[in-house]
């Protein structure tokens, strides 16, 4: 009879160390998951600060281009000016230096083009060359590319911040799983031990398959 009691207190005992066994194998690896999610959700969050940094930097460059383009266009207009006055008054000279030493190159085919189309007996030539489709500013063009790319940064970056949030979200997670598998050893009864490792597994998987589906930088 005691002997049957050895037995059954035996195999209780075996069945507990399994249990413990496998609550301390799931500690193990919920922990490395966990530092894996933080180490993670760091390094997105870092990639994030980068972009933001050179989405700023591409705006402000964008202005500087901007700017530049609105000095380039008031001083085309002040030329075209200068031009029209010396053409109504017969100043050929004027005409001539105008166009040579002080019209930009961009100007300067514009007007060609304007000129080409007879202005003043035709209706349909535009009111003066800025609005010729010969007249193109680089640093308009500049500006406009640079904030297409700073708008592209910041959406990335937004990605980038949304990754590291998903990171820090299942990190969260694992360390639910760390609570489970420690609160188990807590327990004497069996099946309440067993019942919070099978709860911390279940929670563990599940975070494993989405995690599978999470970028890594």
């Amino acid at each position: 009879m005691e002997k049957d009691e050895k037995a059954i207190g035996g195999k209780g005992d075996a069945g507990h160390d399994w249990v413990e066994i496998f609550a301390a194998i799931l500690l193990a690896i919920a922990t490395v998951a966990t530092a894996w999610c933080a180490y993670q959700s760091a390094r997105w969050s870092g990639v994030m600060t980068i972009n933001f940094s050179a989405a700023n930097a591409a705006r402000v460059e964008a202005t500087n281009q901007a700017n530049l383009a609105f000095t380039e266009v008031s001083y085309d207009a002040a030329v075209l000016l200068d031009y029209a006055q010396a053409y109504v008054q017969g100043n050929t000279a004027e005409v001539e230096v105008l166009l040579q030493r002080f019209t930009r190159p961009e100007l300067k085919a514009a007007m060609e083009a304007w000129l080409a189309l007879d202005p003043a007996n035709n209706p349909d030539a535009p009111r003066t060359p800025i609005n010729m489709p010969q007249y193109k500013l680089d640093s308009l063009e500049e500006s406009e590319a640079l904030m297409k790319k700073a708008e592209k940064l910041t959406n990335t970056a937004k990605e980038d911040n949304q990754r590291s949030d998903n990171y820090v979200l299942l990190a969260v997670i694992f360390a639910s799983v760390l609570f489970f598998a420690g609160i188990s050893t807590k327990f004497a009864v069996r099946w309440l031990k067993t019942s919070m490792v099978i709860a911390g597994a279940v929670v563990f998987i599940t975070t494993v398959v989405i995690l599978a589906f999470q970028p890594i930088h």
